[in-house]
C-alpha cells in the first residue's frame, strides 16, 4: 500500500467512513471504499458498500432527507465545466492546485425548492473550516457545486453535504499533498 493510499485510508477511518481490521489492515466488506477511484461517497447513517460508476463512487444505501432529497453524486474536482466536474481526484497537490470544487448531484423526487449545506472538514482537528448554503431549485434532479481554496498545509480533508435540517446526506474524503 502506498503512503498516499495509507494516509487516505487512515483519514477515512478517522471520519468513520471505513473500518480497518487490525489483522489485515483492509476495509471490512460492508464498508468498502473505492480508495483508488476519483472520489468516495459514504453515508453518515449506514455502512453501505459503495458502487463505483464511471470513476465516481456512489453510496448504495444513501440517506434520504424527510423531503426525499438525496445525493446521487459527490465529486471532489479541480473545476466544473458544462455542469460536470473536471479532473476528479482523491488527492490534490499544493504545487499544482489552488482550488477544489465539491460537485453535488441531487435526486429530489418531491421537486420542492430547498437548500443544502456543503462544508469542508479538517479531519485532523475535526473542525469545519468552510461552509456554504447552496440553493436547490424545484426540479427532480439538481446539480450544484461549491469552491474552496486549497489549505496551505498537507493533510486529510472531507466534504460533507447536509440537507436544510442539518442531516448529513453524504461525505467524501480527500487529501492535500505537497
Amino acid at each position: 500500500m502506498t503512503k498516499t493510499l495509507r494516509t487516505l485510508v487512515c483519514a477515512l477511518a478517522l471520519v468513520g467512513a471505513v473500518a480497518v481490521t487490525p489483522r489485515t489492515g483492509a476495509a471490512t466488506p460492508a464498508q468498502t471504499v473505492a480508495a483508488t477511484t476519483a472520489t468516495t461517497v459514504t453515508t453518515a447513517t449506514s455502512a453501505s458498500q459503495a458502487a463505483t460508476t464511471g470513476g465516481t463512487a456512489v453510496a448504495a444505501d444513501r440517506p434520504v432527507a424527510a423531503s426525499g432529497l438525496s445525493v446521487s453524486r459527490l465529486v471532489i474536482a479541480t473545476g466544473v465545466s458544462e455542469r460536470e466536474p473536471l479532473d476528479p481526484a482523491s488527492a490534490f497537490s499544493l504545487a499544482t492546485t489552488s482550488h477544489v470544487y465539491a460537485f453535488v448531484e441531487l435526486a429530489n423526487p418531491s421537486a420542492e425548492a430547498t437548500t443544502v449545506e456543503v462544508a469542508w472538514l479538517d479531519v485532523a482537528t475535526g473542525k469545519e473550516r468552510r461552509s456554504y448554503s447552496l440553493e436547490v431549485k424545484a426540479h427532480k434532479r439538481w446539480r450544484t457545486w461549491a469552491r474552496s481554496t486549497l489549505p496551505k498545509k498537507p493533510g486529510a480533508w472531507a466534504v460533507l453535504v447536509r440537507d436544510a435540517n442539518g442531516v448529513e446526506l453524504a461525505r467524501s474524503a480527500y487529501e492535500v499533498i505537497e
